[in-house]
């Protein structure tokens, strides 16, 4: 099932997250009457929002990567927790700004940086690259590039969190803020044991690199590390 939402919302991002802040930009636009009235389908929404979450995030997480052939890549999936929650609090976050706004006209700025600021969260959700080149893990404003050459070696395996060491270290970059360390990699929409399978699948044979991002072995790999 969580596969199902996440394959669905990696097809349709862009409806998805456009149908959200059309919402939200409508509720922030309507009068304070028009916000009492929907409120209570406001909280249904929140509370179905909140629910479907947490079921998701205890759920056992997919063992499988997209691919990006144009990229060219492999990377893990939206957090599907994160997805469901998104309708639930920009509804209730625009109908609370919407009755700043009309109470007090100056609010509309912040009324439309904090949506804006929702949608760059949502659209730059966690994620993780394996790129013929290296890795590259992703936060909304921060990211981490790994260079193969930097030869990743898995350390620890968390539940939403991969931790490497690196033979070479002085290869590794930060970018923007990364405040968890060159070490530590944040995992969601994947099984965080798959994908470190994935990272040392590639790390020590690197015939395979050049095909990463390609059907052929995207099948390879996902065969290799079924039985892992």
């Amino acid at each position: 099932m969580l596969l199902r939402i996440m394959l669905l919302f990696d097809r349709r991002r862009r409806l998805f997250m456009g149908a959200t802040v059309a919402v939200g930009c409508g509720l922030v636009s309507f009068g304070d009457d028009f916000v009492f009235a929907v409120f209570p389908v406001i909280l249904a929404v929140l509370l179905v929002s909140v629910v479907v979450s947490v079921v998701a995030y205890a759920s056992p997480q997919p063992r499988v990567l997209l691919t990006r052939p144009g990229v060219p890549a492999f990377e893990t999936g939206a957090d599907v927790s994160a997805v469901v929650l998104l309708p639930g609090l920009i509804a209730l976050g625009s109908a609370w700004v919407g009755g700043e706004v009309h109470a007090h006209a100056g609010a509309w700025s912040f009324g439309v940086l904090a949506l804006l600021l929702l949608a760059v969260v949502a659209w730059r959700s966690p994620m993780v690259r394996l790129r013929p080149g290296g890795i590259e893990a992703r936060r909304p404003f921060g990211s981490l590039v790994v260079p193969w050459d930097a030869l990743p070696a898995l350390a620890e395996v968390r539940r939403s969190r991969l931790t490497l060491t690196f033979g070479r270290p002085e290869l590794v970059r930060r970018r923007g803020l990364w405040p968890l360390g060159a070490h530590s990699i944040p995992v969601t929409g994947v099984d965080a044991a798959f994908l470190g399978r994935a990272i040392e699948s590639y790390s020590r044979n690197s015939g395979h690199r050049a095909d990463i991002g390609r059907e052929r072995e995207w099948r390879r790999l996902q065969e290799s590390l079924a039985g892992a």
